[in-house]
C-alpha cells in the first residue's frame, strides 16, 4: 500500500520537476538502444577462433518504426557509438522520471482537491 503523501513532497516533485524540464536537452547526436559486444567463431578450421581465441564484433541494437534494427559498428566508431548511446540513455532516463513526477503530481493533485471538495461538502459550502 502506497503511504500517504506528505507534505513536503507537492513541493519536492514541484521543485525536481521544474529542475528536470530546465535541464532536459538532448544531444544532437545521441542515439538510442545499446551497444554490445560480442565474440563468435567464424567456422574456418585453420582460423585462430578454431583454437580459442574468438572474433569479436560490436553493434548498436535499436527500435526503428516498430522494428528492431541491429548496426554493424567498426572498432573506429566504438568510442564515438558508446558516447552517444550513454546520451540517449541520460535523456531517456530524465525524460522517464519527469513522467513519473507529473504522474505522482497528477495523483496528489486529485487527491487535494477531492479533500479540498469533500469538506466544503461537509460544511454545507457550495464550489
Amino acid at each position: 500500500m502506497k503511504m500517504p503523501a506528505s507534505p513536503q513532497e507537492l513541493p519536492r516533485l514541484r521543485r525536481r520537476k521544474r529542475e528536470l524540464a530546465r535541464a532536459l536537452e538532448l544531444a544532437p547526436d545521441a542515439l538510442p538502444g545499446s551497444l554490445a559486444k560480442s565474440r563468435f567463431r567464424c567456422g574456418h578450421d585453420n582460423c585462430r577462433c578454431a583454437r580459442g581465441e574468438l572474433h569479436t564484433k560490436w553493434s548498436l541494437t535499436f527500435m526503428e518504426d516498430g522494428r528492431k534494427r541491429t548496426q554493424h559498428v567498426s572498432r573506429e566508431w566504438v568510442e564515438v557509438v558508446r558516447e552517444r548511446v550513454e546520451e540517449g540513455q541520460a535523456f531517456q532516463e530524465q525524460v522517464s522520471e519527469l513522467l513519473a513526477i507529473n504522474a505522482r503530481l497528477f495523483v496528489l493533485e486529485r487527491k487535494q482537491a477531492r479533500a479540498r471538495g469533500s469538506s466544503s461538502a461537509r460544511r454545507g459550502e457550495k464550489e
